[in-house]
């Protein structure tokens, strides 16, 4: 099975423990707020991997046009229900389908480690082709090995 098979039925598989741990954890919102800080109100923001909403939501709240996009229906469906005024979609932020200059700001956290190696530099132009002139981009990573699957810790075994 392709690794990103394992990782979109992994997170379908822990979508309600992830939420449980996760979905509060509003840390990484200080760079959220230097992502946003110069993009007028009501522009349309994309959260790239958006997995169960919390950032989009957020970014809604804050007075964008908060749009998630993700691959595991699991996140989704937890994403949807947590904040069914914000607009989530399935899709590969890999495989974008927008039109170009779409969006004035795209967050990625904690997505694009998940992309193998060999695509990384084609996925981040794709985000590249869908930001407005002068857009910006926040890409939020974990350090680890380069294309190495890992056990989850909140399901051993998967």
């Amino acid at each position: 099975m392709e690794p990103l098979n394992y990782t979109y039925q992994t997170y379908n598989l822990i979508a309600k423990q992830y939420v449980d741990k996760y979905y509060e954890d509003l840390t990484d919102v200080p760079y959220i707020n230097l992502l946003l800080k110069d993009i007028p109100k009501g522009r349309k923001v994309l959260d790239a991997g958006c997995g169960a909403g919390q950032f989009t939501a957020y970014m809604q709240k804050q007075g964008f046009d908060a749009l998630g996009i993700d691959m595991s229906e699991g996140m989704l469906a937890f994403a949807r229900q947590k904040s069914p005024q914000v607009h989530f979609e399935k899709m590969d932020f890999m495989k974008l389908t927008f039109p170009q200059k779409s969006f004035s700001a795209i967050l990625s956290a904690y997505s694009l480690i998940h992309v193998p190696e060999s695509s990384v530099e084609s996925t981040l132009k794709g985000l590249a082709s869908i930001l407005v002139d002068n857009g910006k981009i926040l890409v939020i990573a974990q350090k680890g090995e380069i294309d190495h699957l890992v056990d989850e810790p909140l399901q051993p075994g998967a």
